[in-house]
């Protein structure tokens, strides 16, 4: 703060000696003064002017710098301008410190506020809080009110309720004393009358016990006359069911030896009532003989010998007296022409029927045949096979059937034969080749050959 007056009086001091203000000090070359008369001494004014002026057009002009004291003015004017800024800028720091107290004090005072609100609120709210609840308690106050009046109107009813049903029932009391004195007289005139009754009761039933006493008599000799006959009839009675029992006996006898006797029809039975004839009596399922064969039947013998439930058929029972069937294959091929086929290889042979391709029937039925056999595709030839049977004491070979082949890359090769024979004992079957080959390749059995009987016509008796 004591710089400040020092350069005011240095720079006053220089304007008073040298008598002139420089205008421009920055620039040497340039520089302009503004003269003025000293009032202490007289100086000389620099003609600054000039000299540039002489400079510029390019004359030679000895310039001479300013003496170091009016730089030293400059130097101060600045430091007294930079001083007042200084003294600006603490003025403003000093007044910033000043807002920011003041703007601290005015946040604390909201905040101060803001509690006073809440305390406010919090007051205002209890205080809302206590008046609803004197509000609810004057409203139950007022129920309670109402509720005891209620209570008194329906003590009241039912006072009132009470003395009407005291009331109804003193009514129903001396309704009841007048009824029971109804009744007592109605009693006692009812039993004047039934006194009255009794007496005449008593005279009929003198009356009636008299006659009952002439009927009891009555009753009881016709009573005595029923028993005589009674026992007459139980020994009559008795007498009869003894000889019917004598007779049933007898008949029991006769019955039982006619059913354990023995007893035959000479030959096989051909129903439930040849059965029962030969002493049969279990109902059961039995075999009978129809139509030369054997049939299963179920016999009723509850039922009379001529009835129809008597007799009902089951089944024909498959029975031979000798079962024959054969599986027989061709293990090379075979071409002689009209020549049976021999079969080498017999697999099954049951009964011995079928001997070098020849077939014999042991007995009279119906048989079933099959063959089947392979042409020779290369060969391109046709293939014939028949089957013969040749009845018993002929020479005659009767044909009944035929496998046929026509060879050829694009030909069916297999041939087939199917057939069912009605046969009588000893007739013979056999398979003839009548042309081409029956072709087997070595790979395995190609020609099947089977028979068997089905069922036989006539069974041994």
């Amino acid at each position: 703060m004591t710089k400040i007056p020092l350069i005011a009086v240095f720079s006053v001091w220089l304007f008073v000696v040298y008598g002139q203000i420089p205008v421009n000090n920055f620039d040497p070359y340039h520089a302009y003064y503004i003269p003025y008369t000293s009032t202490f001494t007289n100086q000389p004014i620099k003609h600054v002017n000039d000299e540039t002026a002489a400079q510029q057009s390019g004359e030679t002009v000895e310039f001479k710098n300013n003496p170091n004291i009016r730089d030293l003015f400059y130097q101060g004017a600045i430091f007294l301008r930079i001083k007042q800024l200084e003294s600006t800028t603490a003025s403003l720091a000093r007044q910033l410190k000043d807002t920011n107290d003041n703007l601290s004090k005015s946040q604390k005072t909201i905040s101060d506020l803001k509690e006073t609100l809440k305390t406010t609120n919090d007051n205002l709210a209890t205080k809302a809080s206590q008046t609803d609840l004197e509000k609810t308690n004057d409203d139950v106050s007022k129920l309670g009110t109402a509720l005891e009046n209620t209570k008194a109107d329906k003590t009241a009813l039912e006072t009132k309720a009470d003395k009407t049903a005291l009331e109804t029932k003193a009514d129903k009391i001396a309704l009841d004393d007048k009824a029971d004195k109804t009744a007592l007289d109605d009693k006692a005139d009812k039993t004047a009358l039934d006194d009255k009754a009794d007496k005449t009761a008593l005279d009929d039933k003198a009356d009636k016990s008299a006659l009952d006493e002439k009927a009891d008599k009555t009753e009881l000799a016709e009573k005595a006359d029923k028993t005589a006959l009674a026992e007459k009839a139980d020994k009559t009675e008795l007498a009869e069911k003894a000889d019917k029992t004598a007779l049933a006996e007898k008949a029991d006898k006769t019955e039982l030896a006619a059913i354990t006797t023995p007893s035959s029809l000479g030959t096989i039975p051909t129903s439930c009532g040849d059965l029962k004839t030969i002493g049969f009596v279990k109902s059961g399922i039995y075999s009978v003989m129809v139509n030369k064969q054997v049939k299963n039947v179920y016999c009723d013998f509850t039922k009379p010998s001529n009835a129809a439930g008597l007799e009902k058929l089951i089944g024909t029972v498959d029975v031979k007296s000798t079962p024959t069937y054969f599986y027989a294959q061709l293990t090379s091929s075979y071409s002689t022409a009209n020549s049976a086929v021999p079969f080498g290889s017999v697999i099954v042979n049951e009964g011995n029927a079928f001997t070098s391709g020849i077939f014999k029937a042991p007995t009279k039925g119906k048989y079933y045949f099959a063959f089947s056999g392979v042409n020779n595709r290369i060969a391109s030839a046709t293939v014939r096979v028949g089957l013969e049977v040749q009845p018993q004491g002929t020479t005659n070979w009767d044909p009944k059937g035929e496998a046929f082949s026509s060879g050829g890359a694009q030909t069916t090769l297999t041939f087939t034969l199917h057939a069912t024979l009605e046969l009588s004992k000893d007739d013979q079957v056999r398979l003839l080749l009548k042309q081409g080959t029956i072709f087997e390749d070595g790979n395995g059995p190609l020609t099947h050959y089977v028979g068997w009987l089905i069922s036989e016509n006539e069974l041994p008796v």
